[in-house]
């Protein structure tokens, strides 16, 4: 299945939420299906199968605030959760936040199959806010998520048994529900692992979790403070997070420092195996994966009996459990187990034999048989806003039946026959002067006001071209504008000039041959005869400039698409060895205050440098080249070209040949 997972946090392992669906896409992939992702992390721009939504702007001081809680919010863009979307079997949603309630509605609105994960609790959000206390204000927000999310799915996946319960009794409602645990990773199992030297003397004790008010290591702390054991007890606390110098803070006269450490996900493993016992203080956890963790380590594990908690319900001993918030009753419990080791070894087994129904590959299987049973329940659900669905008014419609060849530049032109004594280099000092001279001072700046001034075009990730360190590169684009074509690379890889590999058609026009090829013109030969100059002028003007290729050939205006290409037009880096930058130019509803005056809005997507790889077979190597190109371009264009002021429609070969047909929806 094609399956689209919404993400509306996405990114560091930092926190329950990114762990469990990032153990859901990786087993999915591992099992066959196609998985993309839905999310705003802009780090995955242009990368396979990643759907790149902005995140909200809410200000220098919120930002800051958002970004030391350790995540960024999605801002949701409609085009693009759609591209997401198309073609996509069903969806799977993990946050009631922006990014998913947005898509629950646009997933409805094209009769797609729906699941939503529930991954957080009220008390989460309003604890941020500090008003988790206020019970009416907690009820709204499940009521609010309900209304606006877990109404309009088709399947409701739970952690655990006792969110379910906590939510199904505050919306007063029986949902379509499994219970699933996130489970834990195979890596994640009891080992022997030496302490470091400094800790060889101490009792170690781990808690693991966001530095935040509801997850209660400043309870954790301040139980070190009343143990009779203090002077031998080193905590360690896992994490990050907006509490960080509370904490710090509250722990500064404690006779051993703690060890403040965002841990990756194997390194906090070796870490629970060391320790001596595992502490989880948090008050509101729907499951408690890092809990989970210490229980599948066959840990000695000790958690608050807070009625918010999932996690009280997986203690093996009354004595593993605390009252929540209460530093005295976490100090009595952690002395009790220091002082009983060998009931501690007794309880630790419990623990380890408990720990067999979080296994994380029959938790993710349970997961996948989830969403292939709402699929097939669900995959002729009808659209719920099917006039929504009609077409743009007053498009241009341009009929094709061959996506190869056909061709909707519009110039009828009687083309010149390129040669074997057609002349590619050109070294007279004269010829070159006029070229600059033509190049630099007129066309360069006149381009300038048309691209920057007068189309409004955007570049995106420019900085590619300061990682080609000099080096000139072969750039590949779509093939989707007339005069923009021309010009799009010559700023795409300034301030190097580029020349672009173009059909003969371009120097077939009388009287301006020379002027096309002094601005960088470079025609394809006719035959073979002019094959070999043309290879060489390649390599000549390679070490001089950056080339530019269009490797579908022909124009077709304002597509939205890429169109299949072969790989032979990769032949040249491959074999000079050079860089390669795909360049995407994408188009989007006109906006701005010059909206009324444009048909598109354009931008121009770069990506980084691609290398070919020397050391594979030649053909290999090349095919590699071409694919990572091909989807560049098909991921950029399905997230951020969306817009298109043409329609193209498939006709049979042998129709009536119909070319920019007017007509409205």
């Amino acid at each position: 299945m094609v399956i689209t997972v919404v993400c509306d946090v996405y990114g560091k392992e930092n926190n329950g939420t990114v762990v469990a669906e990032n153990n859901l896409i990786r087993y999915l992939k591992e099992h066959g299906h196609t998985v993309r992702v839905l999310c705003s992390n802009q780090d995955y721009v242009g990368q396979e199968g990643f759907y790149i939504v902005p995140n909200y702007n809410f200000g220098k001081l919120i930002n800051n605030y958002v970004k030391k809680v350790g995540i960024e919010l999605a801002k949701p863009n409609k085009d693009i959760i759609r591209a997401a979307f198309t073609g996509a079997d069903i969806v799977h949603i993990m946050l009631p936040l922006g990014l998913g309630l947005a898509s629950a509605k646009i997933a409805n609105e094209m009769g797609l199959p729906v699941t939503a994960g529930f991954h957080m609790q009220a008390e989460n959000l309003t604890s941020y806010i500090k008003l988790n206390k206020i019970k009416f204000i907690n009820d709204a927000v499940y009521k609010f998520i309900y209304k606006h999310l877990y109404s309009k799915v088709d399947g409701i996946h739970y952690p655990t048994q006792f969110i379910r319960d906590v939510f199904e009794k505050k919306i007063k409602k029986q949902t379509p529900g499994y219970v699933i645990s996130n489970g834990v990773h195979s890596y994640v199992k009891k080992r022997n692992v030496e302490k470091p030297i400094e800790y060889k003397d101490k009792i170690v004790i781990l808690s693991t979790g966001r530095y935040a008010r509801e997850k209660c290591q400043d309870t954790l702390i301040k139980a070190v403070k009343y143990s009779k054991y203090k002077d031998k007890i080193q905590l360690i606390l896992g994490g990050l997070g907006t509490k960080e110098k509370y904490f710090k803070k509250l722990a500064k006269n404690l006779p051993n420092a703690p060890l403040f450490k965002f841990f990756s996900r194997t390194e906090i493993i070796d870490v629970l195996n060391y320790s001596d016992m595992y502490v989880h203080p948090a008050q509101f956890e729907l499951e408690g994966i890092a809990c989970i963790e210490a229980i599948t380590c066959g840990k000695l594990t000790l958690v608050s009996d807070s009625p918010l908690s999932a996690t009280k319900n997986f203690a093996v001993d009354e004595k593993c459990v605390f009252k929540c918030r209460n530093a005295k009753s976490l100090a009595s419990a952690i002395d009790y187990w220091i002082e009983h080791p060998k009931e501690k070894a007794k309880v630790e087994e419990k623990y380890l034999n408990s720990a067999i129904s979080f296994d994380q590959d029959e938790c993710m299987k349970k997961m996948e048989e989830m969403l292939i049973k709402v699929y097939n329940e669900n995959k002729n659900k009808k659209p719920t806003n099917l006039k929504k669905t009609k077409k743009v008014k007053d498009k241009k419609i341009i009929y094709y039946s061959d996506v190869n060849n056909d061709d909707f530049s519009k110039f009828n032109i009687k083309t010149t026959k390129v040669d074997g004594n057609f002349k590619y280099i050109h070294k007279n000092p004269i010829w070159l002067g006029l070229s600059s001279i033509i190049y630099r001072l007129i066309a360069l700046p006149v381009l300038w006001v048309y691209v920057f001034l007068i189309r409004r075009i955007k570049f995106v990730n420019k900085k590619a071209i300061k990682k080609l360190k000099n080096q000139k590169a072969f750039f590949y684009g779509n093939h989707t504008a007339f005069l923009l074509d021309a010009c799009i690379p010559n700023f795409a890889g300034y301030p190097y000039r580029n020349k672009i590999i173009v059909s003969p058609d371009t120097v077939s026009i009388n009287g301006i041959k020379n002027l096309t090829q002094m601005l960088g013109a470079m025609p394809l030969p006719c035959d073979t005869s002019g094959m070999k100059n043309f290879i060489k002028a390649v390599e000549y003007y390679h070490q001089k400039c950056h080339i530019t290729i269009y490797p579908e050939a022909h124009i077709w205006p304002y597509y939205t698409g890429v169109r299949p290409f072969v790989d032979t037009s990769f032949t040249y880096p491959v074999k000079l060895n050079a860089p390669i930058v795909a360049f995407c130019v994408c188009y989007d509803k006109p906006k701005g205050l010059f909206k009324n005056f444009k048909k598109v809005s354009i931008s121009v997507h770069l990506s980084d440098p691609i290398y070919p790889d020397n050391t594979k077979p030649f053909k290999e190597a090349r095919r590699e080249v071409r694919d990572k190109v091909y989807t560049f371009l098909k991921t950029t264009t399905e997230q951020y070209s969306v817009y298109s002021p043409y329609e193209y429609v498939y006709k049979q070969p042998d129709d009536d040949e119909l070319d920019f047909v007017d007509k409205s929806a």
